[in-house]
């Protein structure tokens, strides 16, 4: 795996808690660029999956993420 090569982009916030009640929309604050994280596919996976700590992938979150 190339890091860097196949790009996702993640929310930090999830998206799901920006969703309407129709549960289709999305509002536009989940998607502004302070909630967004560029990261490669390899990592993206594994913090789904919560198994990248931040700081190994070189970001520093708030300590109530």
């Amino acid at each position: 795996m190339h890091h860097g090569v196949d790009l996702h982009v993640h929310h930090l916030v999830p998206r799901e808690w920006f969703y309407y009640q129709d549960s289709m929309t999305i509002d536009e604050h989940g998607n502004q660029l302070a909630n967004l994280l560029t990261i490669c596919c390899d990592h993206h996976k594994k913090w789904e999956q919560r198994q990248v700590d931040p700081e190994e992938i070189g970001l520093n979150l708030p300590s109530d993420f």
